[in-house]
């Protein structure tokens, strides 16, 4: 999922880790106030690819 190379910083990790963090959060935290329906919803989002 996370790939680093020469270039990046431990900052820089940290920093993108942070965000990845506060990301699940809120999908988390929307996903507890939608209930069984707005997760059943999600979850039928998430599989799909516009591949």
């Amino acid at each position: 999922m996370l790939q680093s190379n020469i270039n990046n910083t431990r900052s820089d990790v940290a920093q993108l880790m942070h965000v990845l963090l506060e990301l699940t959060t809120r999908i988390e935290n929307e996903l507890s106030r939608s209930g069984a329906e707005g997760r059943k919803r999600f979850e039928g989002q998430a599989g799909q690819s516009d591949d």
